[in-house]
């Protein structure tokens, strides 16, 4: 179950929400619009608990990721986003990365997106780009 979400800041090129999980701790998830002349526009999707943007260590993985994608949707009631990235940081013996690409398949499936992660030596990096 997904934590409940809030909406504080809506502009052209950005969207914030914010949540605070069962232990009180603050997340902010930021979608910020990326504009480039050699790229095509895509919306950039970080999220922090407590200012904190690597692994916390609490055992709420599954639901903070819950929670960012619960507010994916909410952001594409507000925005016609064609192409959403994200990443997730490789660490000493821990990665979100295989929880991050299963539920992030799910959502592309469901929502009408094709969906591609691409591995690094410093982690994962995710794209959700709007089917044609």
């Amino acid at each position: 179950q997904p934590y409940e979400i809030k909406l504080v800041k809506h502009s052209e090129e950005d969207v914030y929400f914010t949540f605070i999980t069962s232990e009180g701790k603050k997340g902010l998830i930021t979608f910020e619009r990326k504009k480039s002349v050699l790229k095509p526009e895509f919306w950039d999707l970080n999220f922090s608990i407590d200012a904190q943007y690597g692994v916390t260590g609490g055992g709420e993985a599954f639901t903070i990721f819950t929670t960012v994608m619960s507010a994916i949707k909410e952001f594409l009631k507000l925005v016609d986003a064609k192409v959403i990235k994200f990443s997730a940081a490789k660490t000493k013996g821990n990665s979100r990365s295989s929880l991050y690409t299963t539920l992030a398949k799910k959502f592309a499936r469901t929502h009408g997106y094709d969906f591609e992660v691409k591995a690094g030596a410093s982690g994962s990096n995710y794209t959700l780009t709007k089917a044609a």
